[in-house]
């Protein structure tokens, strides 16, 4: 599960205006090979979409976190990273 957080420059999380976001991927398999990079978002199965944000004029701060486990000889061992912060300015 990868997902990400948006910081003002005073540090406090900006909350979308999303109330409820709708899945539909009954079904829906795809493959990711090393160096590729893959949008949940692609075919309409995500709304409103993960990838797009409604940001004011300024200057933020993006922190996206990645969640998985690794299965082996029948234990789960879980992981959690994140990256480092990544400053934007949107005009």
């Amino acid at each position: 599960m990868f997902t990400y957080e948006v910081y003002d420059m005073k540090g406090k999380l900006v909350q979308q205006d999303v109330k409820e976001r709708f899945v539909d991927a009954i079904g829906y398999i795809t493959t990711i090979d090393p160096n590729d990079s893959y949008s949940y978002d692609e075919g309409e199965h995500v709304s409103p979409k993960y990838n797009e944000l409604l940001l004011h004029e300024g200057s933020y701060k993006v922190i996206s976190k990645a969640k998985f486990s690794i299965k082996k000889d029948g234990k789960d061992f879980v992981f959690e990273i994140k990256s480092k912060p990544l400053k934007i300015d949107v005009y």
